[in-house]
């Protein structure tokens, strides 16, 4: 077969199972080289070339599975890690936490380090400890979590350990007897502070990087979760973070995705600008009973400075700070 027949022939098979190609001959590096100055395909890391009007289209959600399954088929020994194994285990849905992309590699060998990937370098026997999920080989889920904590921020990995003492394969004091049993590793302690404030109460990975960003602002710990009485109505509701201050008032934070505004589900077939209103008429008459309430996105979370100044100005309490 000619080499330019070889990708028009297996472009749409790879497509179709929804991974990218990968080119294992000089002949056929050359002509994925010819495609990407055209801009017809685009490499992602690796190798890993795709369509760009293909990969365009593709479902957010769909792309990490294209990366990961295709590193898999061209790599079938690798045991993969970190963000990468989590994305396996369902523990995150977060396309740019999967890179570099990281797999398994023995202490004491010194492999090349392609574009776009990480090794975590790890003792034999876990290794042999690898598990298989959704036909791909993973490492074990308290040593992804351990990666995940080394190799990600804060912000990052406390949605992955939230979701996996959320799916019940693994617990917190046997996460942190891992990680203190794995002194010896870099940046263990980095581990170690996941796995400290983890919980399983996150209902999204939105709740869980907003608390990272509270936590690593100075912040006090919100109780999460709790079910709270609104003293206008008398109804009562659960709340994503609550505060309560030394002086019994209570401070309610509440994190919005965008999904709230546009979903019927949420909306009650009302225009997200009139839900806005609604709210901020609540939060308003909410004020007078002492109870201050206000609300986050993922717009938020990306100014950190903005952030911090609305936290102040809502009273949220510092570490320390806050009533019983």
């Amino acid at each position: 077969m000619r080499q330019h027949e070889w990708l028009k022939e297996v472009l749409p098979t790879c497509e179709s199972a929804g991974i990218g190609v990968m080119p294992q001959t000089p002949a056929q590096h050359k002509v994925i080289l010819r495609r990407l100055k055209t801009h017809e395909l685009e490499r992602l890391v690796h190798g890993v070339t795709v369509r760009m009007q293909w990969w365009k289209q593709l479902p957010y959600e769909n792309r990490g599975w294209c990366i990961i399954r295709t590193l898999a088929a061209a790599h079938p020994t690798w045991v993969l890690g970190g963000a990468a194994a989590a994305w396996v285990y369902g523990w995150t849905a977060t396309f740019r936490t999967l890179f570099p992309v990281g797999h398994m590699t023995p202490s004491g060998t010194h492999p090349r380090t392609p574009h776009g990937i990480q090794h975590f370098y790890c003792r034999a026997l876990e290794m042999m400890g690898a598990r298989v999920v959704s036909g791909l080989r993973i490492s074990d889920p308290y040593r992804t979590l351990f990666d995940c904590g080394r190799s990600l921020s804060f912000q990052r990995a406390l949605p992955i350990a939230d979701a996996a003492l959320r799916s019940g394969i693994v617990t917190r004091d046997k996460l942190i007897s891992y990680i203190l049993d794995h002194k010896r590793w870099r940046h263990w302690r980095r581990a170690l502070r996941v796995a400290h404030y983890a919980s399983p109460l996150a209902e999204s990975g939105g709740e869980s990087e907003a608390r990272a960003v509270f936590i690593d602002l100075g912040h006090a710990v919100p109780q999460l979760q709790q079910e709270y009485q609104d003293p206008k109505t008398g109804m009562k509701r659960r709340v994503d973070f609550l505060w309560k201050r030394k002086d019994g008032t209570v401070v309610i934070g509440e994190f919005d995705g965008l999904q709230k505004y546009k979903d019927s589900q949420y909306t009650g077939g009302k225009s997200a600008l009139t839900v806005l209103s609604e709210e901020k008429s609540r939060e308003d008459q909410l004020s007078l009973f002492g109870v201050w309430l206000f609300r986050i996105t993922y717009a938020d979370l990306a100014n950190r400075h903005t952030l911090a100044k609305k936290l102040q100005r809502y009273g949220v309490p510092y570490a320390g700070e806050e009533g019983g």
